[in-house]
C-alpha cells in the first residue's frame, strides 16, 4: 500500500476526509516519526536551522504588490502583472543572492559545510516566489480563495509524503530539503495558473486588503514560529536543536490532530462551540495523547527525545492550545481589528522567545521548554482575551436587555 493511500485509510478510519486538515496532520506526524527513526539529532537540528533562516527570508520577499492585481482594471491587468513580476523579480534574486552570502560566511567562519549547502539548495525557492504571489492575488481576484487554500494544504501533504520516501530511499539530511527543492524545475515548465488575460473578464474583489496578507504582518508572523530555532541553535548547539524541533513539532501535530478530530462533533458553529470543541475535546485528548507519546518513547529506543526534560511533549502540546484559541477568537473579529493586535502579539512573543532562550540557556532544555509555554499563555492567550472582550461585552449586554 503507498504511503499516500495508507494516509487516506488512517483519515477515514478516523472519519477525518483526506482532503481536510485531518489528514495533513496525519502526514505530518508520519513524516516526524520517520525523520526520528532515520536521522541523528544533530543532523535534524542542521536542516530546522537552514529552513528556519531561509523561512525569514522567503517572508521579506513578501511585497504589497500583488495588492495591486485585485484592484487593476480588466484592460490593464496583463500591463499591471508585468510590472509586479519584474519588480519581485529584482527583489527575491537580490534576497536569494543575499542567502547565498549567507551560507558563504558561514561556511568560512565555522568550517562546516552541512547548513551552507542547505542553505544554497534553499535559495533556489526565492526565485519562484514571483510566480507564486502572482498566482494567489490572481485566484484572490477570481474570488477563489477556497481553492487557493485547498491547493497549499494538498501542497504541503505532498510534501510530507515525498520527505517520507525520501528519508526511507536516503537516510540524510538532505532528504528533508528535497521535498521543497526537487518540484522548482517542474514549476519552471508547467502551467500551474491561467493566464492573466484569460482571468481579466471574470471580475475581481474590489478590496485588496481583506484578501492580501501584509508583508509586514507575515514577517512578524514567520518570526513568531523561527526565531526560537534560530536560538536554540546559537546558544545550545544542533543536537539539542534536533531534539527541540521533533518535541516542539510533534507537540503540535498532536494538538492540531485532536483539533480535526474535534471538528466532527455534532455541535454547531459559533464561538461558543468553538471553545466546547477546545476545552471540552481537544485539551484532554492532547494530554492523554502526549503522555501516551512520552511512555512509549522512554521505552523505546528513542529515549533520547524525552530525556532532556520527561514532560517535552506535554508542554509543547499544551504550548500549541493557545494558538488554537486564537484562531477560535478571531472568528468573530474583524480584520482591520486582527490585524494590528495579531502583529503586535506576533513581535513581542518572538521578542519574548529569544529572551527566554538566552537567558536560560544555562539551565537546560526543560526550563527553555517551561518558558516557552508560559510565553504562550500570555502572548497568544493574552491576545485572545483582548480579542473577545468585546464580543464577550455584546453577549453579556444582550442576556442583560433579553433578562429585561
Amino acid at each position: 500500500m503507498s504511503l499516500f493511500a495508507l494516509t487516506g485509510h488512517l483519515s477515514t478510519c478516523l472519519k477525518v476526509p483526506c482532503t481536510s486538515k485531518g489528514a495533513l496532520r496525519l502526514s505530518v506526524l508520519l513524516a516526524l516519526f520517520v525523520a526520528v527513526g532515520q536521522l541523528a539529532p544533530a543532523e535534524i537540528g542542521q536542516a530546522a536551522l537552514a529552513l528556519a533562516v531561509s523561512e525569514l527570508l522567503r517572508a521579506l520577499a513578501a511585497s504589497e504588490a500583488p495588492a495591486r492585481v485585485l484592484t487593476a482594471r480588466a484592460e490593464a491587468l496583463e500591463e499591471v502583472c508585468i510590472g509586479i513580476r519584474r519588480e519581485l523579480r529584482l527583489r527575491c534574486r537580490g534576497l536569494a543572492g543575499l542567502q547565498l552570502g549567507m551560507a558563504g560566511l558561514l561556511w568560512g567562519t565555522t568550517g562546516q559545510g552541512t547548513v551552507p549547502l542547505l542553505l544554497a539548495l534553499l535559495s533556489a525557492e526565492l526565485l519562484f516566489v514571483p510566480g507564486d504571489q502572482l498566482r494567489q492575488a490572481l485566484m484572490e481576484r477570481r474570488g477563489d480563495e477556497a481553492n487557493c487554500r485547498a491547493n497549499r494544504r494538498r501542497s504541503a501533504l505532498l510534501a510530507n509524503l515525498l520527505t517520507v520516501l525520501a528519508l526511507l530511499a536516503w537516510p540524510s539530511v538532505f532528504a528533508l530539503i528535497l521535498p521543497r527543492v526537487l518540484p522548482i524545475p517542474l514549476r519552471a515548465v508547467l502551467p500551474c495558473a491561467r493566464r492573466a488575460g484569460a482571468l481579466a473578464s471574470e471580475g475581481f474583489v474590489s478590496c485588496a486588503s481583506a484578501h492580501v496578507t501584509q508583508p509586514v504582518l507575515a514577517l512578524a508572523r514567520v518570526l513568531r514560529l523561527e526565531v526560537d530555532k534560530i536560538a536554540v541553535g546559537i546558544f545550545l548547539g544542533m543536537e539539542i536543536l534536533g531534539v527541540y524541533v521533533i518535541a516542539l513539532h510533534l507537540g503540535r501535530a498532536m494538538m492540531r490532530l485532536m483539533q480535526s478530530l474535534s471538528s466532527q462533533a455534532p455541535l454547531k458553529d459559533g464561538l461558543r462551540a468553538g471553545m466546547v470543541r477546545l476545552f471540552g475535546i481537544t485539551l484532554p485528548g492532547t494530554v492523554l495523547l502526549s503522555l501516551l507519546v512520552t511512555h512509549f518513547l522512554s521505552w523505546s529506543a528513542l529515549e533520547w527525545l524525552v530525556a532532556p526534560s520527561p514532560a517535552i511533549f506535554l508542554v509543547f502540546a499544551l504550548a500549541a492550545l493557545p494558538t488554537a484559541l486564537w484562531e477560535v477568537a478571531c472568528e468573530g473579529l474583524p480584520q482591520a481589528r486582527q490585524i494590528p493586535l495579531e502583529f503586535a502579539m506576533s513581535l513581542g512573543m518572538a521578542g519574548a522567545l529569544f529572551a527566554n532562550i538566552a537567558l536560560l540557556s544555562p539551565y537546560g532544555l526543560g526550563a527553555i521548554v517551561q518558558g516557552y509555554l508560559i510565553t504562550a499563555l500570555l502572548a497568544q492567550g493574552g491576545a485572545s482575551l483582548v480579542a473577545l472582550l468585546p464580543i464577550l461585552a455584546r453577549t453579556r449586554s444582550s442576556l442583560q436587555s433579553e433578562a429585561f
